[in-house]
């Protein structure tokens, strides 16, 4: 697990940001052994997750704890070159895609801070709206090469 405070945009003073990566381990001797490792492996059955959840307190102090959990790959002995670069290039892509969650959730936090802690609950409900959205425009980051296939 890493861990790393890291200053946000614009509020980098104000709002505190938490940010964790955490690793599940999946093997494989094809790609497609590898997708349904993850598969099975992955938080709620899903190839990578960001969780996150916004704090405010009675005086406005704001921060937000991001907890973002993806593949680590403990064996591919039996992938071709070719197979190795599409999983290297999935990882990439995935990992993008993920810190684009984190980036709402940023986000969500300024925002909640812009508007002194006024309306945190619909501010935080809109933004979760948001993020669920962009996983259904990218199809969970298929269109952006998170894929095996």
């Amino acid at each position: 697990m890493a861990c790393a405070m890291i200053p946000t945009s614009g509020y980098a003073t104000e709002v505190k940001r938490t940010l964790e990566f955490d690793y599940y381990l999946v093997n494989g001797n094809s790609l497609a052994q590898i997708a349904k490792n993850m598969s099975s492996k992955g938080p709620k059955k899903k190839w990578a997750l960001t969780a996150w959840t916004v704090n405010s307190s009675a005086g406005c102090d704001v921060s937000v704890d991001i907890q973002v959990t993806m593949p680590k790959l403990l064996g591919s002995g039996g992938l071709s070159d070719v197979d190795r670069l599409k999983l290297a290039k999935m990882i990439i892509a995935l990992r993008a895609h993920e810190m684009q969650h984190v980036a709402i959730a940023t986000y969500t936090a300024e925002e909640i801070k812009r508007h002194n802690c006024v309306g945190t609950g619909a501010i935080t409900k809109y933004w979760k709206l948001k993020n669920r959205e962009f996983d259904q425009r990218t199809k969970s980051g298929k269109l952006e090469g998170v894929t095996l296939e």
